[in-house]
């Protein structure tokens, strides 16, 4: 029971300090590399999950997505991400 709580306390601890070192980008593109399954690279989300789970809004994320589908980072369709060059959003994530 108090390795759960100590593990609870350390994601708390991980994302509170996220949300103050990361800018938006640098969240997105975390959880993406984070989640991109297997070979295909593909995250299965909703724009307000996303934004939820790096506390943002959801027309934030949506436009920080356009930005990396229109520098050809990933694709985007219905309820699906897709990383083209996780290369290139790695670097973005770093702080």
């Amino acid at each position: 029971m108090l390795q759960r709580l100590a593990d609870m306390v350390r994601a708390t601890t991980e994302s509170a300090s996220e949300l103050v070192f990361l800018d938006l980008n640098q969240r997105v593109t975390k959880f993406l590399i984070e989640r991109a399954g297997g070979s295909t690279g593909e995250i299965h989300v909703i724009q307000a999950d996303l934004a939820a789970a790096i506390g943002a809004s959801r027309p934030r994320v949506k436009a920080s997505l356009q930005e990396f589908q229109r520098r050809e980072w990933i694709s985007l369709s219905s309820r699906r991400v897709r990383l083209l060059h996780p290369e290139a959003p790695r670097r973005l994530a770093r702080p």
